[in-house]
This record gives C-alpha cells, structure tokens and sequence, in this order.
C-alpha cells in the first residue's frame, strides 16, 4: 500500500533528476552569457547620467559576485528541487490517496500544477513587468529561450510521470524487506 511517504520520496528521486539537469542547462547555456546579460540589463536599469566610471565599477563588482555564486549555484538548485519535489510528491500522494486518482492523471496534475506555480507564473510577470528582460534572454538564447525557462517544470513532470508509470519497480526499491 501506498503512503505519503512514498509519494514525497518519489518527489525526491524526480526532484533530483530536475535539479541536476537544470544545473547542467545553467551551466551551459545561461553561465557563458551571464556577463554579457548582467552588463545589458545595468545600462537598460541604472539612469544615464552616472560616470562611465562608476558604471564600470558597479558592473565590475556585479560580475565578481556572480563569478563567486557560480561554484554554489548547481548545489543549491539541486537541493531547492529536492525539497520542492517532497513537496509536490505530497500533493500527488494526496491526489492518488485522498481524491482516489489514477496515478498518471496524479502526476500529470501535479507535474502541471510545478509548471504553473513556478515555471508559467513567473515567466508571465517577467514577460508582463520587464519586457525588454525577456527581449534580452530571446535575443542571447534564440528560440529556445521559452523552453530553457520552462525545462524545470518539463523535466519534473515527466520524471514524476515515469516514476509513476514504473510503480511496482520504484515499489519495491522503496519498501523495506522484511527479515
């Protein structure tokens, strides 16, 4: 039988594979064009009439903290999904057990609503409050920019769904043996 437990670890193991790939997608996409991103979004956001000095400086020092961030950033994205995939394995687990859903239909709303809260709402206010933010990442990452920004909610859905499909597998790597 299935528990709440279950359902939280099966939120980890997809939260994981999310985690690790979206570090891999920073790494090699966004990372390389961070520099060239941060100095364009400071002279679109900081007024005109400060010092090309000063200017150079603030940049400079935005860079320098960006450059010390990067080491940590795969670290802490994977541990955010982690917890956030507890999280969503417990909405499902409440789908399945208490709303007596199929488990596909259960991860798929769960993986839908992921996508919805963290992935669709923000990329609508950044699309709504700082449009030329969203010029700017379509013109660095092309076409695909929607989907790099979306990858998140993507990955995590379908591994919940895998996990899902692959119950009596993942069943019996998560129940304990009985001696």
């Amino acid at each position: 039988m299935s528990t709440y437990s279950n359902y939280a670890l099966r939120g980890v193991i997809a939260g994981l594979v999310t985690g690790v790939i979206t570090s891999v997608i920073y790494l090699l996409l966004i990372l390389p064009i961070m520099t060239e991103l941060v100095e364009v979004i400071v002279h679109l956001r900081i007024p005109q009439n400060i010092p090309t000095k000063e200017l150079k400086e603030l940049i400079s020092n935005i860079e320098g903290m960006i450059n010390n961030l990067t080491p940590i950033v795969p670290i802490t994205q994977i541990i955010q999904q982690l917890i956030l995939g507890s999280l969503f394995g417990v909405l499902q687990g409440f789908l399945t057990l208490r709303l007596k859903l199929k488990e596909l239909n259960s991860a798929l709303i769960t993986g839908l609503t992921y996508m919805f809260i963290l992935n669709l709402i923000p990329l609508i206010l950044i699309q709504n409050l700082t449009p030329e933010l969203m010029e700017l990442l379509v013109k660095y990452l092309g076409f695909n920019t929607y989907l790099i920004l979306t990858s998140p909610g993507i990955t995590f859905t379908v591994s919940l769904i895998i996990l899902s499909i692959s119950k009596k597998f993942w069943s019996k790597l998560m129940t304990p043996k009985q001696f």
